[in-house]
């Protein structure tokens, strides 16, 4: 059992990633009938893409700065691997923090109408509509 644990984990990982980009797909998908809002909308996502934008300059100056100091700590005995292993990293966060972002910005323009009842109690605390 304890041998197919990096198997599992990547299953479930794949099936993750599956289920987000189809998330993201419907999220990407809302229209937005107000063409003044719409407008608004793309200002916000414009303003926070030039934010992350800056922001990544910065880290990626971390990133080669790190990737170094990883080479150089681990030398032979797997330094490349650790480099490749960190860059990969940060090249996915920066691909999450986009998408993210992205995915954020969009909807909170649309309006959550129809009103969708929560059917647990538990949730009754949070908002009760959702955009469609």
């Amino acid at each position: 059992m304890l041998e197919n644990i990096p198997l599992i984990a990547a299953g479930v990982a794949l099936i993750g990633l599956i289920v987000a980009f189809i998330l993201y797909r419907q999220n990407d998908s809302i229209e937005i009938d107000n063409e003044k809002v719409a407008d608004i909308t793309e200002e916000i996502q414009k303003g926070a893409m030039a934010f992350l934008t800056s922001e990544y300059r910065y880290i990626g100056v971390f990133v080669v700065i790190v990737s170094v100091v990883l080479f150089l700590i681990n030398g032979s005995d797997g330094g490349v691997e650790t480099v490749v292993a960190f860059i990969l990293g940060a090249v996915a966060s920066v691909a999450a923090g986009f998408s993210g972002m992205r995915s954020a910005t969009w909807p909170t323009a649309a309006p959550p109408w129809p009103p969708r009842t929560v059917a647990s109690p538990l949730l009754s605390r949070f908002p009760t509509t959702v955009a469609p």
